[in-house]
């Protein structure tokens, strides 16, 4: 199922995901492509093996979530950040977009 991601037709791009911003007020694509992760799967309910090998090694781990750096778009001065908690059993239970 990831390989269809990887074509970055639809809006989500797997390799320009990969490429992490340098920290988290360098422009990124990561920004508008966490807009659109719920039409590739990430959503409540999806596993967490699923979500990481979508968006590869998350910049932060913890043993209840995970958070991707997404840089920052043209409009803001702030960097934000994409977390995703799981529940006991490994599935998603929250996504958020925070700024840093």
């Amino acid at each position: 199922m990831v390989s269809a991601c990887e074509t970055g037709n639809d809006g989500f791009d797997r390799q320009a995901w990969a490429q992490k911003p340098a920290n988290t007020l360098a422009k990124s694509p990561r920004v508008t492509m966490a807009n659109d992760l719920e039409n590739y799967g990430v959503k409540v309910g999806a596993s967490k093996d699923y979500v990481r090998e979508l968006l590869t090694t998350p910049e932060f781990e913890g043993p209840h979530g995970d958070i991707w750096q997404l840089g920052r778009d043209e409009y803001s001065i702030d960097g934000s950040a994409l977390h995703i908690d799981y529940d006991a059993s490994g599935k998603v239970k929250s996504i958020s977009i925070r700024r840093n």
